[in-house]
């Protein structure tokens, strides 16, 4: 979209990065997945498996080791966060 709003919610709503990738490991406790991601553009990513943290508001049980994913990514502190993800 083109549209230029400055506004904080569009700001990090903008920030906010989607991929593709298989989940490799979960960790309910700490809330963290880990996923073989395709190259990601806009973060100048190259394919690679990386661990997140997961939002609070993500349902982990859904998922499983394996499961082939769309996620989205926000920026969280100093890294990403993941914000949503759900089987492909």
């Amino acid at each position: 979209s083109t549209h230029c709003i400055s506004s904080a919610a569009s700001d990090v709503y903008k920030r906010q990065v989607q991929s593709r990738g298989v989940i490799t490991m979960i960790n309910t406790e700490n809330r963290k997945v880990t996923l073989k991601h395709e190259p990601i553009p806009a973060l100048n990513w190259p394919g690679m498996t990386m661990g997140f943290p997961v939002a609070p508001e993500v349902d982990l049980d859904a998922l499983d080791k394996g499961d082939k994913v769309v996620f989205t990514l926000a920026p969280a502190g100093k890294g990403q966060q993941v914000t949503s993800i759900r089987k492909q």
